[in-house]
């Protein structure tokens, strides 16, 4: 009896074991399906000046070798690409084209695609640059790229402004104070000064104390 229910607890432990080997695998196996082949990213300015100019560029970086990479850059319908350029791939062997009119999640725009025709196994970077208009507002940009396997997209929103004024204030100017300034006090009698005054009473209090010496000792009689 003992044996038949340790025979039973080791089957019943070898079942679980088996499903949960099997959940790892099925999660080990979503998570390879679910990992990208590339990375994009985006880099571009949230503010541009009316009348300047804007610079987008994308940053691709292949997680293995893809025998097949397509980018489409959604504008506003009424600029243009002025020019492009790639770094770390090999221009001759990209195609670009325009669709003038192209419908997307309910917007019109312009599209511009870049076809890679040869296998892209390292960083790229993938630069263009436009002129903007004179009308101000809020404009969205979309980038869509596709591969074998997948696809994925980037939306962008770009606002044509003028900088704010920046208000440059003067310097502080210290001010001191002179320094006060001294008062001298003419006193009435022929332009006579205080301390002159004060010399006169001086001379005759001594020749006071003299007369009053010599009239106690009989030398003058007053």
């Amino acid at each position: 009896m003992m044996k038949m229910k340790t025979e039973t607890a080791g089957k019943g432990f070898r079942k679980l074991a088996s499903v949960f080997v099997v959940f790892i695998s099925l999660a080990l196996f979503a998570n390879v399906a679910l990992a990208a082949d590339v990375a994009v990213s985006r880099s571009m300015p949230d503010r541009v000046d009316p009348l300047g100019t804007l610079t987008v560029s994308f940053s691709i970086t292949p997680a293995k070798t893809l025998t097949a990479f397509d980018l489409a850059e959604l504008i506003p319908q009424t600029w243009s690409v002025k020019d492009w350029s790639v770094s770390g791939f090999d221009k001759s062997k990209i195609t670009m084209d325009t669709q003038s009119t192209q419908s997307f999640m309910g917007g019109t725009y312009k599209g511009y695609h870049w076809t890679f025709n040869a296998n892209l196994s390292s960083a790229a970077t993938l630069t263009y640059t436009l002129d903007v208009p004179v009308s101000s507002g809020s404009y969205t940009f979309v980038g869509i790229w596709t591969y074998a396997g997948g696809f994925d997209k980037d939306e962008k929103t770009l606002t044509v402004a003028t900088a704010p004024a920046t208000t440059t204030l003067p310097p502080a100017v210290t001010t001191t104070a002179p320094a006060p300034a001294v008062t001298t006090t003419t006193l009435p009698g022929g332009g006579l000064q205080l301390g002159d005054y004060t010399i006169i009473i001086v001379v005759i209090v001594l020749i006071a104390a003299i007369v009053l010496v010599f009239w106690k000792f009989n030398l003058v009689k007053l």
